[in-house]
């Protein structure tokens, strides 16, 4: 498979399994805090799909968002500004994004 450069494969966020064909990009990251005032860094990855054809080889789009902490859980949002850590329940809040 053809990859861009900054491309993440999705298996090592440990979220995603060996097999799939589409990649990652961080986007962008953002702090966030818990319930105690600790800031969390939050990253925002962009599934990156390989489209390619004979006309364009190289070419890939952008698909659905994640949002994962720093050591890859996965973050849902409840609304602008407040996120959840699914694995945990544990609440963030944020002025980014």
């Amino acid at each position: 498979m053809r990859s861009p450069k900054t491309v993440q494969p999705i298996g090592s966020l440990g979220t995603h399994t060996d097999e799939d064909i589409e990649s990652l990009r961080q986007k962008v990251s953002f702090i966030a805090k818990d319930s105690q005032g600790h800031s969390r860094r939050l990253y925002i990855w962009a599934h990156i799909i390989d489209v390619g054809d004979i006309l364009e080889p190289d070419g890939f789009i952008e698909g659905m968002i994640e949002i994962k902490t720093e050591s890859g859980k996965s973050v849902s949002v409840i609304k602008k500004g407040q996120y959840e850590i699914v694995e945990t329940g544990e609440l963030l809040t944020s002025d980014d994004p």
